[in-house]
């Protein structure tokens, strides 16, 4: 195991504006990064002026991880 470590910026976007959803969405995409670490996240969404058929919440997260 090395003990290079990796920074990343990882997006998730899921339709709708279930939080929890998102959250599943984006602890399935940290899944892949070994021995993953979340630096920051912050989160948007689609407010209900931009349309009732686009709402959507995205997460942003910066990982470290190590490879």
């Amino acid at each position: 195991m090395s003990n290079f470590l990796g920074r990343q910026l990882i997006t998730v976007t899921v339709p709708g504006t279930d939080m929890e959803a998102a959250a599943a969405a984006l602890r399935e995409k940290l899944a892949e990064y070994p021995d993953v670490r979340v630096t920051a996240l912050t989160q948007r969404s689609t407010s209900m002026w931009a349309g009732i058929f686009s709402q959507n919440i995205q997460l942003l997260a910066a990982i470290e991880y190590t490879e």
